[in-house]
């Protein structure tokens, strides 16, 4: 069996041990040998970084010769082709990727489109965590498809995988979470209401406060004694 067909192998036993575990809720492979044969199948040859410079690299010779532009260019697609194991779906919409910046002055560029439609706009910047693109569609509040980005244009129809992970109920009830989120936007904007409402929680929440549970842990469980702190 050559490496292509190794692969080929490995993809499949993992389709299967996906619908196994997420959709028929009964897994005949452990955890540790499904990441095992995960990290063989999806063992990238160059960093994420590496990958970008080359793109962006692409992006600058197809911008200067656009008559050399072919349909299956790595820049006129986002992610990758969707999988033969699962039914395919069409987009209504393109699902886009975000652009990279590679230093201080795209940045500063970016700053300044944003501030050009926002003045007063204002960041949250946290570390880049990867995970996946999903397109969720509901009629009537209630969901009924979720499909991955694939591409762009077509993704994969996995709404059974989404149903069976939904710890929150999020998807499953997504009309009240929806009008609850409206409501706290509303609370939110009357900032001395929030802060009058924040601290009565705060107050009444007594015994059940996270200080006085590690309190009772220190005096009960770790045996610990407070340590003043000095100027």
């Amino acid at each position: 069996m050559d490496e292509k067909q190794e692969l080929e192998c490995l993809r499949r036993e993992l389709v299967q041990a996906n619908y196994e575990y997420y959709v028929q809720d009964a897994p005949t492979m452990t955890d540790y040998d499904y990441d095992h044969k995960l990290r063989r199948l999806d063992a990238p040859t160059m960093s994420d970084r590496e990958y970008d410079l080359l793109n962006r690299e692409l992006e600058e010779l197809e911008a200067e010769h656009p008559e050399e532009i072919t349909p299956d260019s790595p820049t006129q697609r986002v992610g990758g082709k969707a999988l033969d194991a699962f039914q395919q779906v069409v987009h209504r919409v393109p699902l886009e990727s975000l652009q990279d910046v590679f230093d201080f002055e795209e940045l500063r560029q970016f700053d300044q489109r944003v501030r050009g439609a926002a003045p007063d706009a204002r960041y949250v910047v946290e570390p880049k965590v990867d995970g996946l693109s999903v397109a969720l569609e509901y009629e009537d509040g209630v969901f009924v498809r979720g499909a991955t980005r694939g591409d762009g244009r077509v993704g994969e129809d996995v709404t059974e995988n989404l149903r069976t992970s939904d710890p929150y109920m999020v998807m499953a009830d997504f009309k009240d979470y929806r009008r609850a989120q409206a409501d706290l936007q509303k609370l939110y904007a009357d900032r001395e209401k929030w802060a009058h409402m924040s601290l009565k929680n705060i107050a009444n929440s007594g015994i059940f406060s996270a200080d006085r549970s590690v309190l009772d842990y220190a005096h009960d469980i770790w045996y610990a004694s407070p340590v003043p702190m000095g100027k």
